[in-house]
């Protein structure tokens, strides 16, 4: 095995001479890597694997580079953290960790985390472990000799993957399998969800087994969790911080801070090349060109199953198929088209329920489409129960239009708790405050207070405010990104406000284009767009029942990875 890998390092040695160090700390570089295989073929089956190869040039570049390994208890205390820290983690527990890299961490003098899932340690010789869609033999996984040789090596600290929790649970009356850690699970016996209280219990007797076990059988408690699909949530990190977990590991892969309980990851697959890990060194806080569109679950529903099968499935297949990054889907009802919000799609305690609808489809979206979901609902075009009686209407000078006054405690209540609740029964990675053209503060203070409230269930939660070319710069520093509302008239403004400001004017500033042009004006604008070097793109709402506007179109024009050859 050792001549094998110094064979292979022999090899990468070309692409992993050292550059010029820079001489200011960089922020730490976390990986998440899961199984490591000999052939590329073999992550066929399975496409979080990487390859043994892959893994050698990964760390031979890193450590020519200069980066330095570093312990959870070092970046708990924030002591001794190196210029160029990394975090290497290894989860599920797989066999390969012995096999292909303790040799290598020995090799570069690295340590790393293991996080395996304690059930799967625990199965029998000749027994299947249930791994997402597929059973796979027992001696895949580690067992627990090989896990107290690993630990005696001094080089890696062992976390916990939970002891059952690597699975989907129904989440909704729809059957939809969701992240068994992060999802209230659906109770069909009692037509009901589970309530905050049996979530807790649930979770906190799974992370008592598995701390418990980690404790027999290597005498130390575990002081990190990582939870399986990197789907965590406030209250699932309350409870094992309780039991002595206090770090989290995920796989948001969000900037690091040391001293921070919770540690962003970057998932590795079969498809991290070199290039991949040099992009995020280089540039460790920039995220992928935002190419997105809005989708209105109006279009999706229908009275009749069979009928909303139909719609869904060809929805996800037009997603797919445009190859774009993102989708603000709506969460709320409003089958008369005029603006204001009568029902939801999920359950909720402030408006009624048109249809369980919204976490499906989201969960689909963001499994079978592979894009982000960002949850599109209003904050005071809602048509709440009696509002006009009660005198709930804003003052005059907020517009035109039925408009419910944020500043009212009683709106506020009722708000907030339709936005809580959306963040128990789904899963997003952000919200979409589109289309009210608030400009007070008061507004854009509650929206801050609305995305607490969801992401205290979601974790990483990201954030996305319309708004006209006049004001985007001044919102810049509330959310995540301001997206200017631009018809074909005001898009060169918009252009020339992205295009002249700063480094965080462009990476924060998206262009939304209306989808009420025909094809060849709207392909213009996207080309208009790019051309300018405008970086994050939206346009809507689509309209997937008349196929418009051609899903090839906007592949060819806003995907970031529409070419064959980048296909698997």
């Amino acid at each position: 095995m050792q001549q094998y890998l110094r064979i292979l390092l022999v090899g990468v040695l070309v692409i992993a001479l050292p550059t010029q160090v820079q001489a200011y700390r960089q922020p730490l570089l976390a990986l998440c890597y899961h199984d490591v295989v000999q052939r590329y073929e073999d992550t066929l089956a399975d496409p979080s694997a990487v390859t043994v190869d892959t893994l050698v040039s990964h760390l031979s570049w890193l450590h020519a580079q200069g980066y330095e390994t570093v312990s959870l208890a070092q970046w708990r205390t924030g002591e001794n953290i190196p210029d160029k820290p990394l975090l290497l983690t290894f989860d599920d527990g797989f066999a390969s960790f012995q096999r292909y890299v303790l040799p290598l961490l020995e090799m570069f003098g690295y340590r790393a985390v293991l996080a395996p899932v304690t059930g799967w340690i625990d199965a029998p010789a000749g027994q299947s472990v249930p791994y997402g869609d597929l059973l796979r033999p027992r001696t895949d996984f580690l067992t627990w000799d090989t896990l107290r040789e690993i630990q005696a090596s001094g080089l890696v600290d062992i976390a916990s993957h939970t002891h059952a929790l690597h699975r989907g649970i129904v989440a909704n009356a729809e059957g939809s399998l969701m992240p068994a850690a992060a999802a209230h699970a659906w109770r069909p016996e009692r037509f009901a969800y589970e309530s905050d209280a049996d979530y807790r219990a649930r979770l906190l007797a799974d992370l008592r087994q598995s701390a418990a076990r980690l404790t027999e059988e290597l005498s130390a408690l575990p002081q990190a969790i990582a939870w399986p699909y990197g789907a965590y949530n406030e209250e699932a990190n309350q409870l094992a911080s309780q039991l002595g977990m206090a770090q989290v590991l995920t796989l948001d892969g969000a900037a690091n801070v040391p001293g921070s309980s919770v540690l962003h990851r970057r998932l590795v697959s079969y498809k991290t090349d070199l290039g991949h890990v040099r992009h995020a060194v280089d540039y460790p806080d920039d995220q992928p060109p935002l190419r997105a569109t809005l989708v209105r679950l109006d279009d999706i529903y229908h009275p009749d199953a069979t009928q909303m099968e139909r719609r869904l499935d060809a929805l996800l297949d037009r997603i797919r198929a445009m190859r774009i990054t993102a989708v603000f889907l709506q969460a709320v009802g409003d089958a008369d088209r005029n603006g204001v919000a009568d029902t939801a799609y999920f359950d909720n305690r402030t408006l009624p329920v048109r249809a369980d609808l919204f976490g499906r489809v989201a969960w689909q979206l963001k499994t079978r489409a592979e894009v982000q979901v960002y949850a599109w609902l209003p904050v005071a075009r809602l048509e709440l129960p009696d509002a006009r009686a009660h005198r709930w209407l804003a003052a005059p000078d907020y517009g035109e239009g039925f408009r419910l006054d944020v500043r009212s405690e009683e709106v506020r209540r009722l708000v907030s708790g339709l936005y809580e609740d959306l963040g128990r029964r789904s899963r997003v990675d952000g919200l979409l405050f589109h289309g009210e053209g608030d400009a007070r503060q008061s507004y854009t203070d509650f929206t801050q207070q609305l995305a607490e409230l969801v992401r205290h269930w979601q974790g990483a939660l990201k954030t996305v405010r319309t708004a006209h070319v006049s004001r985007g710069s001044a919102l810049l520093d509330r959310y995540d990104y301001v997206a200017l509302q631009s018809d074909d008239e005001h898009l060169e403004e918009a252009i020339r406000l992205v295009s002249s400001g700063g480094l965080m004017t462009q990476r924060k500033l998206a262009v939304m284009v209306p989808s009420d042009l025909s094809e060849p004006t709207l392909a213009d604008a996207f080309d208009r767009l790019l051309r300018a070097g405008v970086r994050h793109i939206a346009y809507g709402p689509d309209r997937p029942d008349r196929e418009f506007p051609d899903a090839a179109l906007v592949r060819r024009h806003l995907s970031n990875n529409w070419f064959p050859a980048f296909k698997r």
